[in-house]
């Protein structure tokens, strides 16, 4: 999906955008745009709105620190935010999401809820 023109975006600090449906924090790198996820999984914070230094962004609530260039959480690579790939095509970034997921609707999300109890006998 298409970003926008690499002249809107900052090179010393981070990017958030909604992208396909995903916040996405992007973020220039080792002269290489990079792409990740822009929602801790461990509280769901934003990560845009945390410290950037050098290639790490720091998690404004509890501080969980992620690599910039592969999501990796610094001291446990089990936990990382998604990663996406980024090309610049004429000085306009792209960035590939993953379609998002469809929408329960409350008929689908009241049956789980109910199959889920039966289950429970």
């Amino acid at each position: 999906m298409t970003v926008g023109p690499v002249s809107e975006l900052a090179t010393d600090a981070p990017n958030a955008r909604l992208i396909g449906g995903h916040s996405v924090l992007l973020s220039y790198r080792n002269s290489s745009w990079w792409a990740i996820a822009n929602i801790c999984p461990h509280r769901g914070e934003v990560l845009s709105d945390g410290l950037v230094q050098g290639d790490c962004v720091t998690c404004p609530g509890h501080f969980w620190r992620f690599s910039l260039t592969d999501g990796v959480k610094q001291g446990d690579e089990r936990v990382r935010v998604a990663t996406y790939p980024v090309r610049v095509v004429d000085d306009v970034i792209e960035v590939e999401v993953p379609d998002p997921e469809p929408a329960q609707s409350l008929r689908e999300i009241l049956l789980a809820h109910a199959r889920a109890e039966d289950t429970h006998d």
